[in-house]
């Protein structure tokens, strides 16, 4: 794509919105190859971070990591947080309309997770199989998971998924710990 500068003459559309970042996330720090699913950018009143679903080679588990983009240049990026709870890749990533450092993710697993920065696991998970039926499934060896999360969205105290078997659902933020 290119667009047109005044003047006469064209400059690549990358230039005209003003990338900050160019450069593999970590690659002077990560030496493991890995897939970025997912990116969101969080909201924060102090600095400038953003989430990244990644998935590691050879591993079926998903991986939500946090990173401050001004702590040094893309290829020297550390994780703030890496949350490693999903038991498939990381689908979705959406933040929380009105809480500093609280995200969600979705996964291939078919479960969301809430997550808090400040934390060290999920703060809640939603759409997961209660214990007591998840270890009957096991039990009777009943494999069915629950349909993979495509994508996710909260606005006010709602927050929608959509899931690979064409439903929807939306969960009630101010509930998700009961």
């Amino acid at each position: 794509d290119r667009q047109q500068r005044p003047g006469g003459g064209a400059r690549p559309a990358e230039a005209a919105l003003n990338c900050r970042f160019r450069g593999v996330l970590g690659s002077e720090v990560y030496r493991e190859e890995r897939v970025i699913s997912c990116v969101e950018a969080l909201v924060q009143d102090q600095g400038s971070h953003f989430a990244t679903g990644e998935s590691l080679a050879g591993s079926q588990a998903g991986c939500v990591r946090v990173y401050d983009e001004e702590a040094a240049s893309v290829e020297r990026l550390q994780p703030l947080v890496s949350y490693t709870e999903h038991e498939s890749f990381v689908t979705a990533l959406a933040h929380h309309p009105s809480a500093e450092g609280v995200l969600f993710s979705g996964s291939r697993d078919g479960s969301i997770k809430m997550w808090d920065v400040r934390q060290p696991t999920s703060a809640a998970t939603v759409g997961m199989l209660h214990p007591a039926v998840a270890q009957a499934r096991a039990e009777l060896k009943i494999q069915q998971q629950l349909p993979m999360v495509t994508s996710i969205h909260a606005h006010g105290c709602v927050l929608a998924s959509g899931s690979v078997d064409s439903s929807m659902r939306l969960w009630d933020l101010r509930k998700l710990g009961a």
